[in-house]
């Protein structure tokens, strides 16, 4: 536990992994979550309701492929960016001030993020 504690120390006490992912067991070191699964919606979820503004949160291990993250780094999207999801089709559009990825329903159930106030 103290080399884990030293580490945590090191590394400024991350919550998550660089996909916004949490890192497991850090409450037991007393580092505590910023944001819950709870405190999220899905993109996928976002987009059937309407046009919303959204958050980058998470990128949860089924989307973390190749292609899709290719297509967010293109859009200029990583955890962290402010962006509008929208339902066209089979897909949902997701744009932020670089550009839009477009990636399947299936695949953005796996993204999550924090609805923006309009």
């Amino acid at each position: 536990d103290e080399v884990e504690k030293r580490i945590v120390a090191l590394l400024n006490g991350p919550s998550e992994s660089p996909f916004g992912n949490p890192i497991p067991a850090l409450d037991r070191l007393g580092v505590s979550q910023a944001l819950t699964q709870a405190d999220m919606v899905s993109f996928a979820t976002a987009a059937t309701i309407a046009e919303t503004k959204m958050t980058l949160r998470r990128i949860a291990e089924y989307a973390q492929h190749v292609h899709t993250l290719e297509l967010l780094d293109q859009a200029g999207i990583s955890i962290g960016t402010d962006v509008l999801v929208t339902r066209t089709n089979d897909e949902v559009a997701i744009s932020s001030s670089g550009g839009t990825a477009r990636i399947s329903l299936k695949e953005a159930a796996h993204l999550y993020g924090t609805v923006l106030a309009s």
